[in-house]
């Protein structure tokens, strides 16, 4: 059987997520932060898309902003899934060493160690007056920066 190379590109791509991310925890991030397990990273051609499983880890502090437990309508377990369009980059998914975004807008699930245990670090002193907006803000802010800390980290000095 031929694969379209678009077929191909899934496939490794899905291949990619499974190696990189498969049954690891992550900070799942849309509009609101979560601490997850990601599994079952699966492709589907006939839909462009790569899908998993997630399930939330309960962890003191965490389940803020729309995704606080009194708004949100996830349950503990949920699949999210993503296109794959590798010819419009704004609109496909994009997978990292560290990261999976859905693309186009959508939720972000960071697994740097890192970035894992200083969110839930993070969530454990919240002070109890701030409210769940408050919380999601510090959660991003420190994302960011641990970010930015890390492409510093990476960046190659060339020689004058």
């Amino acid at each position: 059987m031929h694969m379209h190379p678009n077929e191909s590109q899934l496939a490794d791509l899905a291949e990619k997520a499974r190696a990189n991310f498969e049954g690891r925890e992550a900070i799942f991030i849309e509009k609101g932060a979560l601490r997850v397990r990601i599994s079952g990273i699966c492709a589907s051609a006939s839909q462009s898309a790569i899908a998993a499983n997630v399930e939330e880890i309960p962890t003191p502090g965490l389940g803020v902003g729309l995704l606080d437990k009194e708004s949100r309508i996830f349950r503990p377990r949920w699949k999210i899934g993503a296109v794959f369009f590798p010819n419009i980059p704004n609109l496909t998914t994009d997978i990292s060493d560290h990261k999976w975004d859905m693309g186009y807008g959508g939720w972000s699930l960071y697994f740097e160690d890192r970035i894992v245990r200083g969110v839930i670090e993070l969530a454990s002193r919240f002070p109890a007056e701030i409210d769940t907006m408050q919380r999601y803000d510090l959660v991003m802010e420190y994302i960011i920066k641990e970010q930015i800390k890390m492409r510093e980290n990476n960046r190659q000095i060339l020689p004058s």
